[in-house]
């Protein structure tokens, strides 16, 4: 395994508090690709395939919609693989050949929780401990929340297709222990408090506004990085946790920059996390 001293002792120090990444996670990816070996680059690109997947179901919805910078293809190459399907992970082209069939892989589910199931079963098989561990949190994260808001009644409409009550089943992705554990407890925290170290803090930040309860959960992002490199050194690894970390912090300086502190509560919910926050969260206590 390749050791990068002097690349990750010059690693940026990013925190959420700080408003603003020190550099745009678009250009840290594409420099620490230059750097590294094309296996480790490899690696990093996982890391912008999240970006991938929004901006391809965008296009499949509208050709000209906004487009997010950061992933792995450009538009037009997305554009050109929704038709051609060669050149992209096996998931997405599971996901495109189904939908140029008109086939639903996973009954109930929307485009965008087929394509990410598809990913996610991917990225928490994936040879690398960090990329698999990180991924199978993010998951876990994702269907935890959706359960909660579920649970609620507070399904995001415009995202869930319209119908508050559409079947729990359909919205949560993946069939591990705890999807299962959030499908079938009819307990407080799914059961899942003494099964999840960061569960009863997420509880417990669901409680708050939305802002907080944004916060909250990057905040639990940033202790499980530090959690999974903890014995990275100067592997790759280090260096995959601060792409991760810079795109949580550009995500918060853009919230700033676009709507101003006194306004971070009602604009929050423009945030795009892969879960939804529901709108009792948007409400101070």
């Amino acid at each position: 395994m390749t050791q990068y001293y002097y690349l990750v002792t010059g690693l940026p120090d990013v925190a959420l508090d700080d408003g603003a990444a020190v550099i745009r996670s678009a250009d840290f990816m594409e420099e620490m690709k230059s750097l590294v070996t094309a296996e480790d680059a490899i690696l990093l690109s996982a890391m912008a395939l999240p970006v991938d997947n929004r901006n391809l179901i965008a296009l499949l919805d509208n050709p000209d919609a906004p487009f997010v910078p950061g992933g792995n293809f450009e538009r037009e190459e997305l554009q050109v693989q929704i038709l051609r399907r060669d050149n992209v992970p096996d998931y997405m082209q599971a996901f495109l050949e189904a939908h140029r069939d008109g086939k639903s892989l996973f009954e109930g589910c929307s485009p965008a929780d087929q394509l990410n199931w598809l990913f996610y079963d991917e990225m928490t098989e994936h040879p690398n401990g960090f990329i698999r561990e990180w991924f199978t949190f993010e998951r876990d994260l994702r269907n935890v929340i959706v359960g909660i808001n579920h649970r609620r009644g507070l399904v995001h409409l415009q995202e869930r297709g319209g119908d508050p009550a559409r079947s729990l089943a359909a919205l949560i992705i993946g069939r591990n222990e705890v999807a299962e554990m959030i499908l079938r407890s009819g307990a407080p925290d799914f059961g899942l408090g003494a099964h999840l170290p960061w569960a009863e803090k997420l509880f417990a930040a669901a409680r708050g506004n939305a802002a907080d309860f944004e916060k909250a959960v990057d905040t639990l992002r940033f202790d499980m990085l530090d959690d999974l490199t903890v014995l990275a050194g100067f592997g790759v690894e280090s260096i995959l946790a601060a792409a991760i970390r810079i795109q949580l912090a550009e995500r918060w300086g853009n919230l700033l920059e676009d709507a101003g502190r006194a306004n971070m509560t009602a604009a929050v919910s423009k945030l795009k996390s892969g879960f939804t926050i529901p709108d009792e969260f948007t409400r101070t206590r």
